[in-house]
Order: structure tokens, then sequence, then C-alpha cells
């Protein structure tokens, strides 16, 4: 239903064979303005089948498009609010045997770039993701695998041109955390790196290293290191090999 300040649509069902994408939105048509914006509600419940999905993945390599899992990818999703400010109270995707991911949080000023302010919080679980490894050639890939049960929780934030995220990996019983920012205007950044106790034979089976703990630091500006505005820092604090018996302490 659609009148002169905006569209109503109370259900709407689009059906295939294999999927089927139910939806509800208020969308009002001043939803872009800059002094008085309207509201959008949305939500969305979808079921995509991998028949259909496989019509937009038509350039994807053969073998990926053989290993996505059969079963149907499902997408739930509800967002409140406008230009100004933007809630989203839920976004998640499950591909069962793949992975399970959710992401929440807000979004203000989302025309102006410089002034977004944005916090998004993200869960997810894998399970098997064989076939993300179709990008890489198989001859490289032998070495290597992707295990499953890797965990991930964390939060990035945009403040203006500073962007910042605060991540954990966990795989077994060892974690990746990760966290740091980078600002695009001026092109700097600061990250923060520690490993503790990852198994890396789970990633590489040909190799030896088995547990690995390490911290690194790295703080600079510029991308090109050919250019004079280039300039970045180096830390390592420490790194522990376990079944190689190594340890290294080193500081700046």
């Amino acid at each position: 239903m659609m009148d002169s300040t905006g569209l109503r649509i109370p259900s709407l069902l689009l059906s295939t064979p294999y999927s089927n994408i139910r939806t509800k939105a208020d969308v009002d048509f001043s939803l872009m303005d800059s002094i008085q914006p309207g509201m959008l509600h949305l939500n969305l419940d979808a079921s995509l089948g991998k028949q259909d999905l496989m019509l937009f993945m038509a350039d994807m390599p053969e073998r990926f498009c053989k290993q996505w899992p059969e079963w149907p990818l499902a997408i739930k999703g509800q967002m409140d609010g406008n230009m100004q400010k933007m809630d989203i109270e839920e976004l998640e995707a499950i591909l069962p045997t793949a992975f399970h991911a959710k992401v929440f949080g807000t979004a203000c000023n989302l025309l102006d770039t410089d002034h977004l302010l944005a916090q998004l919080d993200l869960q997810a679980e894998t399970y098997n993701l064989n076939f993300a490894t179709a990008f890489v050639d198989p001859k490289i890939m032998k070495d290597y695998r992707i295990p499953n049960g890797i965990r991930i929780n964390g939060m990035v934030k945009a403040d203006g041109p500073r962007y910042t995220a605060d991540l954990v990996a966990h795989e077994g019983k060892g974690f990746v955390k990760a966290k740091g920012w980078f600002n695009h205007q001026s092109m700097s950044y600061d990250a923060d790196l520690v490993v503790n106790n990852l198994n890396v034979h789970h990633f590489m089976p040909k190799d030896s290293i088995y547990e690995l703990s390490l911290s690194a630091k790295a703080k600079g500006y510029g991308t090109d290191f050919m250019k004079k505005t280039f300039g970045l820092r180096l830390m390592l604090g420490w790194i522990t090999c376990a079944m190689v018996n190594c340890s290294l302490i080193v500081f700046q």
C-alpha cells in the first residue's frame, strides 16, 4: 500500500520452488530528508535455496559452487530508524554445516561519512568452510585447511574518519585477539595482536609448529613504503612455539 507519505507493506511473500522471502516494511518517502527525515521499519525472513543462489554465483569457481552446502541459507533481519540514526536490532545468517553469524548495533549520520558514528557487535561460529578454499590454487591449499569450530566475537566502531576494531577468535584451546584503529584521513593506524596457545597444526597439518603464542604491535602512517610520508614501527613482544622448542623475546 502506498500513500502520499510512504510505502506500507504489512506482509509480502516472494517464493520459488527452492526459496522464500517474507518481509514487512514501512518506508517514508522523506527517509533521505536531511532536516526532518522519515522512518524506516524493515523485517526480513528469508530462506534461499542453493539452486537460486547459484544463479547469482555463476562467475564463482566451479569447485566453490559444487562444495557449497545443499542446505538453504537463512537470513533474518530487523532495522528501524532513519539516516540520522539506524538501529540494527538483528541481522542473522545461518548456513547449516558452514556458519552461523549475528550482527547488531547502531549507525548515525549515514549520509555524512565524515561524521559517521557507528558500533556493530559481531558473533560468529564456523563449521565446514571447505568451499571457501576454492579461491586458492589447490597446489597451495593442499598444505592448509580451515578447521571447524572457529568462534569469533567482537566489535567494530566508526567515529568520523577513525575506525576501531576489537575482535577475538577462538579455535580449540587457543585464541587470537586483535585490537586497533585506522584513520582514513591521516592514513595512520595502530594495532595490537595477541596469539595464545593456537594450535597451528590444525591450520597446517604438515607443519611441526603445533601450539604458538606471540604478541606484536604495529603503529604507523601511510601504506606506500616507497613514499617519504610512509612510517611504520613494529614491535614483537614474545614468541613461544611448542614441539620445536623455540622461545624468543624481542623488544624494540
